[in-house]
């Protein structure tokens, strides 16, 4: 009999491993991918001609994946860069975008009280301005954020959670499917833990 369960130790250790191997081979070929978008988005954003929304909207998706590598001093350089230009050319909800965008990256750095003001302040433009699915892009970051600060504060992970749902509703309702999927495994996951 201890032969048999010693086997079997064996055996799940082995597949914990292959698992462990698997997920580190998918993480090495999701950071290859990154490092390619990179890339690739760095050579077009180069391109002479480019209208300064377009090229703005570019370089806050490039800081998003500095961020989404964890480089987040080279994030917070190229969103600090950027919202300086979309204010230069008087933009509206670029410089909202990339003080969401801003409040990720200060979370991320742990210092979610001076993020929250980034994420509310743009939260009140979008709002404002009724674009519905960047309030609600916005409320999926800071639900994120406040749930993974939450720690054992109850308060917190309740309001995270609520942002989620908010989220998640906007979402459905404006039939962003993407968005939608991406919070779905997001309530799953924070429901389930």
């Amino acid at each position: 009999m201890a032969l048999i369960d010693s086997k079997e130790n064996v055996n799940q250790e082995n597949k914990k491993y292959k698992i462990r191997e698997k997920d580190q081979d998918l993480n090495d070929h999701r950071y290859r991918l990154f490092k390619r978008a990179q890339h690739l988005l760095k050579r077009a954003l180069a391109l002479e001609g480019l209208e300064s929304e377009t090229k703005i909207e570019g370089q806050l998706v490039l800081a998003q994946v500095s961020l989404l590598q964890g480089d987040l001093d080279e994030a917070w350089q190229q969103v600090t860069d950027t919202l300086e230009e979309a204010r230069r050319y008087e933009l509206i909800w670029e410089p909202a975008r990339a003080q969401s965008l801003m409040g990720s990256i200060l979370a991320a750095q742990g210092h979610l009280q001076q993020a929250v003001q980034y994420f509310e302040n743009a939260m009140q433009v979008f709002h404002n301005c009724g674009m519905r699915l960047e309030y609600a892009r916005t409320l999926h970051s800071y639900g994120v954020s406040l749930l993974e600060h939450a720690g054992t504060e109850q308060k917190s992970y309740q309001q995270g959670l609520s942002f989620l749902r908010e989220a998640r509703q906007i979402f459905h309702e404006c039939g962003a499917a993407l968005d939608l999927d991406w919070i779905e495994h997001e309530i799953a996951f924070r429901e389930g833990s």
